[in-house]
């Protein structure tokens, strides 16, 4: 769940029955959603990128989202893709 300066993580492991929460600020302008990626993707796709910090652009849950570096390497313009997965309702 993502809305106005809060970003709820949550995280589920149904084959061993784990699940983690946890809450932190950020930077965000636009209506609260829920949203929901594949953990793995995403692990994968901040492994390789060597930024502090990235940046999210996200349109709307049934849209994918990019990812990329706040601060570019020279001569890179490095984008990433990550499409949502269907939230349980």
């Amino acid at each position: 769940h993502i809305k106005e300066n809060e970003l709820a993580l949550s995280a589920k492991d149904l084959d061993y029955s784990n699940e983690a929460k946890e809450k932190m600020t950020c930077m965000y302008n636009g209506e609260a959603m829920d949203i929901a990626f594949n953990a793995k993707f995403l692990l994968e796709i901040l492994s390789v990128l060597e930024d502090e910090e990235v940046e999210f652009q996200l349109a709307n849950p049934s849209r994918a989202g990019l990812i990329e570096p706040t601060q570019q390497k020279e001569n890179t313009d490095l984008t990433m893709l990550v499409m949502p997965i269907m939230l349980n309702a």
